[in-house]
C-alpha cells in the first residue's frame, strides 16, 4: 500500500489513522512512505524546489516516521512493515545521535511523549522498517548504511519519472559489494519482508 507522509493538515501518525497502519499489520500489508507536499509554512515557505523534493520531503517524511516510532507504533503492531524511499531519507546520518537522545532521556523515561520501548537503530534493523534505494545513486550513500544499519533492510527502489530505471539497477550491479549483498537488495530482501516469502 501506498500512502503519504501527510494528508495536508493531517499525518499518518494522527490517531485517527492507527486503524489504517492496523489493518496493514493484521494483512501483511507493507505500507510505502511516499514524501508528500508539506503543510508546515516553515517549508512552504522556501520556494517549490526546496519545499519539495530539495529538501520538504525529506523533512516532512522523516517527521512522520519518526513520531510513528516515538509512538509506538511498532511496539503495538510488531508485523507492520513500512518502507521508506530514498534510503530513509536523512536518518541513517542522525541514527546514532536521536540513539544518544532515546538512551539518555527519552527511554530513561524522562520524556512522556516517548512511548517506544527500543532505540531507533533497532527498529531500522528490524522487519518493520525498510529502505528503498529510489533516488540514491551515490556510492558512499549507501556504502554508509549498509556499514551502520546493514544490507537486510535495503531494497531496490528507483525514483520515476526522476531517475532512470535502467540506471537504478546498474548502480546497483556495479557497487563494489559482495553479490550475497547485491542479491539481498535486487530481490531477497523484497522476499522476506514484502512478499513474505
Amino acid at each position: 500500500m501506498n500512502t503519504w507522509s501527510n494528508y495536508k493538515d493531517k499525518h499518518l501518525y494522527d490517531e485517527d489513522l492507527e486503524p489504517v497502519l492496523a489493518k496493514c499489520a493484521e494483512l501483511n500489508v507493507p505500507i510505502y512512505l511516499h514524501p508528500g507536499i508539506p503543510g508546515d509554512s516553515y517549508l512552504t515557505d522556501s520556494g517549490p524546489s526546496m519545499a519539495s523534493a530539495g529538501f520538504g520531503f525529506t523533512v516532512d517524511t522523516m517527521k512522520t516516521m519518526m513520531r510513528l516510532i516515538l509512538g509506538g507504533i511498532f511496539d503495538r503492531y510488531p508485523n507492520l512493515t513500512i518502507i521508506m524511499g530514498h534510503m530513509a531519507e536523512f536518518f541513517p546520518y542522525c541514527m546514532k545521535r536521536m540513539d544518544n537522545r532515546f538512551s539518555s532521556g527519552a527511554g530513561a523515561g524522562c520524556d512522556s511523549f516517548v512511548k517506544c520501548k527500543k532505540s531507533f537503530t533497532d527498529y531500522f534493523k528490524s522487519k518493520n522498517i525498510l529502505m528503498s534505494t529510489s533516488g540514491i545513486e551515490e556510492p558512499e550513500v549507501i556504502n554508509f548504511v549498509i556499514n551502520t544499519i546493514g544490507p537486510d533492510n535495503i531494497v531496490l527502489g528507483t525514483d520515476y519519472p526522476y531517475e532512470d530505471h535502467k540506471a537504478s539497477v546498474d548502480f546497483i550491479k556495479n557497487l563494489k559489494v559482495s553479490k550475497e549483498i547485491k542479491d539481498k537488495i535486487f530481490y531477497k530482501n523484497a522476499e522476506k519482508y514484502i512478499l513474505k516469502k
